[in-house]
């Protein structure tokens, strides 16, 4: 994990992808996806597409934050914020474990 993060660090650092430099909310969770709004940064939204894969850090009440990965399945604009619908993919166990106890603490 310290070499993934260096690696992410690299990357940030030299620009190589976009990056948001703030948090955005969660509004809804399920076992296969979520949504989200995140206040509009349109120079990195703009370039983003349905099927596009996004990597970004989540973080459950009581846990740690971990990496997932999801592809974008709608996004559009609320107001002065951007709302995505994320269907998450290649979900390691202990990242699904997490999801799974999330939704039935929350029933």
């Amino acid at each position: 994990q310290h070499v993934a993060r260096q690696l992410e660090s690299f990357i940030i650092k030299n620009q190589q992808i976009p990056v948001l430099k703030s948090a955005g909310q969660v509004v809804d969770v399920s076992r296969n996806g979520l949504a989200f709004t995140h206040p509009m940064q349109k120079d990195i939204f703009q370039k983003y597409q349905n099927d596009e894969v996004l990597l970004f850090d989540l973080q459950f009440p009581a846990k740690k934050p971990h990496v997932y990965a999801a592809k974008i399945r709608s996004g559009l604009q609320q107001g002065q914020a951007l709302r995505f619908g994320l269907e998450f993919v290649n979900n390691s166990p202990l990242q699904q474990k997490i999801i799974d106890d999330y939704i039935v603490d929350m029933e």
